[in-house]
């Protein structure tokens, strides 16, 4: 007889894996020059925890190997893709929401409108909070679209990887647990979050794995 609670959440069935991996560790703002400003490489440690993630796929059949085009996910991704022996595939639909730095009030915008900005974010958690923010709505959509692409061309496989960003992985999640909240967790750098996917249904199978990343390793 069917069981429809394991069908719910995939136990068993025939689908495709697609494994998200948060970028490692960028260059923090303070360090970037130039370029770097809007697009910074990995950290020494950023490198290291890439490494580390790629340990940990690699007793894992991955069919392909995807990555946004900026800079700390393509450098992620290079790691992976020794390992796999696949090329990265380049999806620049992928990168990161566009928003200010949420670290410090920009420039123009008073005390108390940032702290307000916060608490709605905190409260809601959804980007629009943000002034300056990328529309979220066609930030979700782009992603929505993006992984739609990637899991149709894979339908017959079984297992990608992507690696992401942030905000990337959190409208994955958004979506597959049917919530108009934009983030929902703060996956450490280097970790795997491993959705199901069928052409009707998807369903999450783990979130933020870190067991690969000794203590010195984790930062988010």
């Amino acid at each position: 007889m069917p069981d429809p609670v394991a069908d719910a959440t995939l136990w068993g069935a025939d689908h495709l894996e697609v494994v998200f991996v948060r970028h490692g560790q960028p260059l923090p703002p303070g360090e970037r020059a130039g370029p770097e400003r809007d697009d910074p490489p990995l950290t020494t440690l950023g490198h290291r925890q890439a490494e580390a993630a790629a340990a940990a796929l690699a007793g894992d059949m991955v069919d392909a190997v995807y990555s946004s085009d900026l800079a700390r996910a393509r450098q992620t991704a290079a790691d992976l893709a020794t390992v796999t022996g696949h090329r990265v595939r380049i999806v620049p639909a992928l990168r990161e929401i566009g928003l200010p730095d949420t670290g410090s009030r920009p420039a123009g915008l008073s005390v108390r409108a940032w702290e307000r900005a916060g608490r709605r974010f905190v409260r809601h958690g959804r980007w629009d909070a943000f002034p300056g923010a990328e529309p979220r709505r066609a930030f979700r959509h782009r992603v929505r679209q993006a992984l739609a692409t990637v899991t149709a061309r894979h339908r017959d496989d079984r297992r990608v990887v992507i690696v992401c960003h942030n905000g990337v992985l959190n409208a994955a999640l958004a979506d597959t647990l049917h919530t108009r909240r934009d983030y929902l967790t703060r996956p450490a750098h280097a970790s795997l979050t491993r959705i199901h996917y069928t052409p009707h249904h998807r369903a999450l199978w783990t979130l933020n794995e870190t067991a690969h990343l000794t203590l010195d390793l984790l930062t988010g």
